[in-house]
């Protein structure tokens, strides 16, 4: 068949083109061991009779029935767990208990490290016969395995219907079905004594979007992205031992297009998916990328095409680890089309056409929910076109003026595996074929437009780049201008102690901790802080603000710094200090039945400087003598100096619960009394005042 003679144009397009094409990476196996989990001495994993006497969860504060089962474990430092449907996991940061009443948890979400001592955990998700429910499944992977051969686990399939009109007449539209199977996996390996060593997340998806677009008599010369719809699934949950994984799945499907001429162009696509996209992570070497892409595809014209176009469907999945949302995969395969023809007849005029299948995929997010030594990611695993279904031109095209050479390559190592190249794409007259990605003289991709991700190198190697574009005709630019960059190597340094660490008391309740920046010989990306050896929070910066601390307590805090590798360095020496008292509170809290003295005053913290979420809990004495507990909860503007909030109430020899809700503004040195509106009534109306103490 003559492919650059219309009469072959014609006899390719009488049936369909498909193609097969599979890209694939050897892996290592999940993990270089297996054994059998082990929790930590201090997390407490709550039974279902303790989960029944659970009242609230608000602002990470725990509300229990009296009686509750398990009370004398849940003492103050301890970790809690529920597998209950997200689950949680928490640390206990002050107790409550009411005589012969509900109890009070307030709490501070962990991670999987502060659950997990050591030992894995892999699980995936499939179906349980013809129901719909999840089940935990162990996979296993061998040696050398690549994971297009790997046996994965069947996920329930969703069916989407599009019908998505491009213009106000309706005329040029998008139509079809998009169906797709998701098939998420999800394993950690934690070691004795030094936390996350391995970790793997992958989602196998199978897409299969069967889509037609159909263009008439108006030109549409929009280069934006249509919105297909978004469907928003119901998430299901990957029970994998005592660690409940769910899974949030989106689909969104976008066309992209820039159709032209009086003439009507219908044309149907149709490709299938399969693939594995996630990320691995090996203490020392940090995230890896890892995939593996099979199409299948066709394309089917009729009548004139004259199109510069994309029609593609984005998998979008977010998994969240005891209800804290962590990393996210994400994978778009797409049908591009570029120029014209006809397959009816010959009218002596240039056509040029190309039609091929691609790959985008990343994965990101926040790791924390694994570890406090979270490296954030976003990393691209590929983005490239994998396989051309049409590549024709007319008898009459004689073109032979190349492209202009792409300009501003960019060469950046993401990793020990991984450089990202980005470049001003180039243009031609008669469009496009793509751009050539040379990587030390060899040609090993060819990119849709100026980004490219090249994601199966070796650690610690040097490579160059050069970039040439291909116009329809195959004629080729001149080289960019070359760009190198190095792969990481594998490191085990870890980070120098952090110095200079000052800690002072801002409140009863809050200290103001700051440090010196660390050094690295591959750069800090984040500290650890932990109070009374228990950790509280990681972040970027060189100062933080605790909050919800006893008055007038010593606390011993310590920093430690992490690289992205995993490496942690030596704690800092500790640094303590004392909340103020209780009479140096900046607010005292009254509160009372309207009509009557108040008859509760306490002084209190609010720490509206350190943070717009105010979260204070305490003890009192009602009207009748008897002890209650309060959580006061809400959020603080500081531009206007308005707080929004409301009050939990529970009650000595009760297991009711008082909600009320007020505003009140803080920029006087008294609010005067402000009427609280009962949410869950249970007795009078009442009054709420904050007067500023003279400190």
């Amino acid at each position: 068949m003559d492919a650059g003679s219309l009469d072959g144009v014609r006899q390719r397009f009488r049936g369909h083109v498909s193609v097969t094409v599979a890209e694939a990476r050897t892996v290592q196996p999940f993990f270089a061991r297996s054994a059998a989990p082990q929790i930590h001495a201090d997390v407490v994993v709550l039974s279902d009779a303790t989960l029944d006497e659970l009242v609230s969860d608000t602002q990470q504060v725990l509300t229990f029935k009296a009686g509750a089962r398990q009370l004398d474990d849940l003492r103050e430092g301890a970790v809690i767990i529920s597998g209950r449907g997200a689950g949680f996991a928490r640390r206990i940061l002050k107790k409550i208990v009411l005589p012969q009443g509900n109890f009070l948890l307030d709490t501070l979400p962990v991670s999987l490290s502060d659950i997990i001592e050591d030992g894995t955990l892999i699980g995936g998700y499939a179906t349980a016969g013809s129901g719909t429910e999840g089940i935990a499944r162990v996979l296993s992977l061998g040696q050398g395995v690549t994971l297009a051969n790997r046996a994965r686990p069947l996920g329930a399939s969703s069916e989407f219907n599009v019908d998505v009109p491009l213009n106000a007449e309706e005329t040029s539209k998008i139509t079809g079905k998009i169906n797709v199977e998701w098939n998420p996996e999800f394993a950690v390996d934690f070691r004795l004594g030094s936390g996350l060593k391995e970790a793997e997340l992958l989602v196998n998806p199978t897409v299969r979007p069967d889509l037609s677009f159909v263009k008439g008599p108006e030109d549409i010369e929009k280069e934006v992205l249509f919105d297909l719809g978004v469907f928003e699934l119901t998430p299901f949950t990957i029970q994998v031992g005592f660690v409940p994984v769910v899974v949030v799945p989106t689909v969104k499907g976008y066309a992209k297009v820039s159709a032209k001429g009086g003439v009507q162009v219908n044309f149907a696509s149709g490709y299938s998916l399969q693939g594995s996209y996630g990320a691995h992570y090996r203490k020392g070497s940090g995230w890896d990328g890892v995939f593996s892409t099979q199409l299948d595809g066709n394309f089917t014209p009729v009548g004139a095409v004259k199109i510069e176009g994309e029609l593609g469907v984005g998998v979008y999945m977010a998994m969240a680890v005891y209800n804290v949302i962590g990393p996210f995969i994400q994978v778009g395969p797409y049908l591009r089309a570029t120029g014209e023809l006809n397959t009816a007849s010959e009218t002596g005029l240039c056509k040029k056409f190309r039609a091929d299948l691609g790959i985008a995929a990343k994965v990101g997010g926040s790791f924390k929910v694994l570890s406090w030594y979270e490296s954030k990611l976003e990393l691209s695993l590929i983005d490239k076109v994998v396989k051309n279904l049409v590549d024709t031109q007319s008898s009459s095209c004689n073109d032979t003026t190349p492209p202009l050479s792409p300009e501003g390559l960019n060469a950046v190592a993401t990793g020990s595996r991984t450089i990202e190249l980005s470049w001003t794409p180039s243009t031609d007259e008669g469009g496009l074929r793509g751009h050539q990605v040379e990587r030390d003289g060899v040609v090993v991709a060819l990119a849709r437009e100026g980004k490219h991700v090249d994601a199966s190198l070796q650690a610690g190697h040097e490579h160059c780049y050069r970039i040439i574009a291909v116009d329809l005709s195959g004629n080729q630019s001149l080289p960019s201008t070359r760009a190198c960059a190095r792969t990481s190597a594998t490191d085990r340094t870890a980070p120098t102690v952090p110095a200079q660490v000052t800690a002072t008391a801002t409140s009863t309740t809050a200290i103001h901790l700051s440090w010196q920046a660390n050094s690295d010989d591959v750069g800090v990306i984040g500290y650890v802080v932990s109070a009374n050896g228990k950790r509280l929070r990681s972040l970027a910066d060189t100062s933080m603000d605790i909050g919800k601390l006893t008055p007038e307590t010593n606390h011993c805090l310590v920093i430690e710094a992490f690289d992205a590798m995993g490496n942690v360095s030596p704690p800092s020496e500790p640094v303590c200090v004392s909340t103020l008292p209780p009479d140096q509170a900046a607010w005292t809290m009254q509160l009372g039945c309207v009509g009557r003295d108040h008859n509760i005053s306490r002084n209190i913290d609010l720490d509206v400087d350190g943070a717009s979420l105010v979260n204070v809990t305490g003890e009192a004495i009602d009207y009748s003598g008897s002890a209650l507990a309060y959580h006061l909860h809400g959020s603080y503007e500081p531009s206007t100096h308005v707080l929004d909030a409301q009050i939990d109430w529970t009650f000595s020899n009760s297991t009711a619960v008082r909600m009320d809700r007020f505003t009140a503004q803080l920029s006087t040195d008294d609010t005067g009394p402000v009427t609280m509106t009962q949410v869950l009534k249970t007795g009078c109306d009442a009054n709420i005042r904050f007067v500023q103490n003279t400190r």
